[in-house]
């Protein structure tokens, strides 16, 4: 009992300490929340141009949204959208700190966003424009009122240029040499990609008909060889011997939303000679010697003809070269077969005759990457001056030896012409209509003038292509 006494002054004295130093805790500070704030424009229409592309078309403004805390903490969201779509793919503008704020919109910023959101070039809308404010971490996010903006979308130029204009002469030695190379700048629209062709059209004709040329879709430059360029002038019509002129232009399309600008017209100069150019058929019906295979004949470089005769015998595979050997960097082209022709490829396998024992026709589409056969089984005379008449055809005989069609007839006065099948879908004529300018044949060229009355010996050569000639003896 003695030494509880004893021990109770000594509790007494540590829970007088420990109560001594308890300290009050202060409770937590509690902020009100922001008031929030509008959005106020500085116009409510604009006019957007390549003039005004670089400069602030719209000015946004608010106030204080009395948030509690730092005003370097607070964060403003201007969100644009396309009227009715309640800014489900906005435009955002994002600013943090300051208490009465603002900030700006270039042209060309939003011209970008009404081509991204696929609004046509030319076309005005209505846009949705509201203001997002909060702490810097979204926290108590006010909203306010929604604004309208009407703006247009316009087309933003972009530039071509050539590295010469002309006038160039392409020739058969020159065709795969570069004589220009044309390049050009994307149009300043931050939120798209582009594909892009160019159009070329006689100059004068404001591209009422243009040809497109295409590439690489992303490309911004295209180099033309004087291949390219005689292409061109064939196309455009200008005649051999002539100067003429070809507008090019690049014609640029936004990828997914499809809006086509184009750039300015270039001009090119170009002064055609006769530019006939072949392929060549090397194949197992002769040795497979490029060298001395027939051989196929274009005005263009697009589309070739030829007329060849397939011995009998053999597997029927052949190739296609641009080149009469194996050595050339060129290619030599295979593909895909069928009775009536087929596809080219240079990576592809032999090419196969339908039919061996047989005279063809044989036409190729550079372009297209095709190639087509037509059999013929006879070549005839038809006219007023032939024994038939208008109303039939007098065969001739092809001998594989000379590789000539021959045959005598008798003929009468008037006109002829040769057609081929009896058929007049493959009819060849005068030069002229008028049959005064009679050779080289012509497909579907005017009447030839018959000879003296009489017999006569009659001879139709087709190997050599696009320089078809017919002699009477």
């Amino acid at each position: 009992m003695k030494n509880i006494i004893k021990y109770i002054p000594l509790a007494l004295a540590t829970l007088v300490v420990f109560v001594s130093c308890k300290r009050e805790v202060e409770p937590l500070p509690f902020y009100e929340t922001g008031a929030g704030t509008d959005l106020t424009l500085s116009t409510s229409t604009v006019t957007l141009n390549a003039a005004n592309a670089g400069q602030n078309v719209v000015t946004f403004s608010w106030g204080d949204p009395k948030f509690a805390t730092d005003t370097a903490n607070y964060k403003y969201v201007v969100e644009i959208a396309p009227k009715g779509t309640n800014f489900a793919n906005p435009r955002i503008i994002t600013k943090i700190g300051g208490i009465n704020g603002s900030s700006a919109i270039t042209g060309n910023e939003l011209n970008s966003a009404l081509v991204a959101w696929g609004i046509p070039y030319g076309t005005t809308t209505d846009l949705d424009l509201r203001l997002k404010a909060s702490y810097a971490n979204n926290n108590d996010m006010k909203l306010s009122s929604v604004q309208t903006l009407r703006a247009n979308a316009f087309a933003a130029p972009f530039t071509l240029t050539a590295s010469a204009t002309g006038p160039f002469q392409p020739t058969p030695q020159t065709k795969d040499n570069i004589l220009t190379k044309l390049s050009w700048n994307a149009p300043s629209l931050s939120s798209s990609t582009f594909s892009y062709v160019l159009e070329y059209a006689k100059s004068g004709t404001n591209f009422a008909v243009p040809t497109t040329i295409s590439f690489a879709a992303d490309s911004m430059q295209k180099s033309l060889t004087a291949m390219d360029i005689f292409q061109m002038a064939n196309t455009a019509a200008i005649a051999l011997n002539t100067t003429g002129s070809v507008d090019v232009r690049v014609k640029a399309t936004v990828n997914g939303t499809g809006q086509v600008s184009y750039s300015n017209t270039q001009a090119l100069q170009i002064s055609p000679i006769e530019m006939t150019l072949y392929m060549y058929m090397p194949g197992d019906y002769q040795g497979w010697s490029p060298a001395t295979a027939p051989r196929l004949a274009s005005p263009d470089g697009i589309k070739y003809e030829g007329y060849v005769w397939v011995r009998a015998g053999g597997t029927g595979e052949f190739k296609i070269n641009a080149e009469p050997d194996w050595d050339h960097n060129s290619a030599s082209y295979g593909g895909t077969s069928t009775a009536s022709g087929g596809t080219l490829d240079a990576s592809g396998g032999n090419l196969k005759w339908p039919a061996t024992g047989k005279y063809y026709l044989v036409n190729v589409d550079m372009n297209e990457k095709t190639w087509a056969v037509t059999e013929i089984t006879t070549w005839g005379v038809i006219g007023d001056a032939t024994p038939a008449g208008w109303g039939g055809s007098t065969p001739l005989t092809y001998n594989a030896t000379t590789n000539k069609w021959m045959a005598t007839i008798v003929f009468g006065s008037g006109q002829f012409k040769f057609r081929a099948n009896n058929d007049w879908g493959i009819n060849l004529g005068s030069q002229g209509g008028d049959g005064t300018s009679i050779q080289p044949l012509k497909a579907g060229g005017g009447n030839l003038p018959a000879p003296t009355a009489g017999p006569h010996i009659v001879t139709l050569d087709l190997s050599n292509p696009l320089k078809y000639t017919y002699t009477i003896q």
